[in-house]
């Protein structure tokens, strides 16, 4: 069962999230942005992020499975107070063929993360990621433009939650990439070029055309 979700908030105490990423994740300082989201609506939140730059779902868990690691501190050991984990993949892997051995192992370690996740009573939650601005020009046969690039990324990433979740524990979804697929379809009803010089579709975006800019 997939749900699409932010967060939901316990009103006893603080919510407890913890980012599992990359460069996606820590651009902007993700986690203490979300802390000040709660915090506008009069809530709590505790978060923390494990990220480094270009690491792969198959990363996290080598890390986690290694016991000298941080990575293994927060996901295996210290798991009392932990409700929401997310989980974010390289920026280009959901979105490769399912037949792709690199898809391949994205989707695996999906489900051991999930399972560690699970052990510690927590809630997993896939960051659904954006396409690159003008789509991968390294991947053109795969990602010629955003709009493919992010229906591609959703496919991959609905199919690690499928892999993951169940009726009696869903798997959520945040669809952040949906999101700047929302903003796209705003800005070209508008008459609008999206790829043009002052756009809110390409403020979403720092200049590379890949990482988020503070507002996205």
């Amino acid at each position: 069962m997939l749900i699409p979700i932010f967060f939901v908030s316990t009103a006893s105490a603080a919510t407890d999230v913890l980012f599992v990423g990359n460069s996606y994740t820590f651009y902007n300082n993700l986690e203490r942005v979300v802390a000040e989201v709660f915090e506008s609506a009069g809530e709590t939140a505790s978060t923390r992020r494990l990220t480094s730059g270009g690491l792969r779902l198959e990363n996290h868990v080598s890390r986690a499975l290694d016991e000298t690691s941080e990575w293994h501190t927060h996901l295996v050991v210290e798991t009392d107070d932990r409700e929401w984990v997310v989980l974010q993949d390289q920026s280009q892997i959901p979105g490769f063929p399912a037949t792709s051995p690199d898809w391949v192992s994205s989707r695996d370690a999906a489900i051991v993360l999930d399972d560690l996740i699970e052990s510690a009573g927590a809630q997993t939650i896939f960051f659904l990621t954006w396409g690159y601005f003008e789509g991968d020009r390294g991947n053109e046969w795969r990602f010629p433009d955003f709009a493919t690039m992010q229906e591609r990324l959703k496919e991959g990433y609905l199919a690690y939650a499928e892999a993951c979740g169940s009726t009696e524990r869903p798997v959520w979804i945040a669809p952040v990439g949906p999101a700047f697929g929302e903003i796209r379809r705003q800005v070209l009803e508008s008459g609008e070029d999206p790829l043009a010089e002052g756009s809110l579709f390409r403020a979403l975006y720092t200049g590379d055309g890949s990482h988020p800019s503070a507002l996205g």
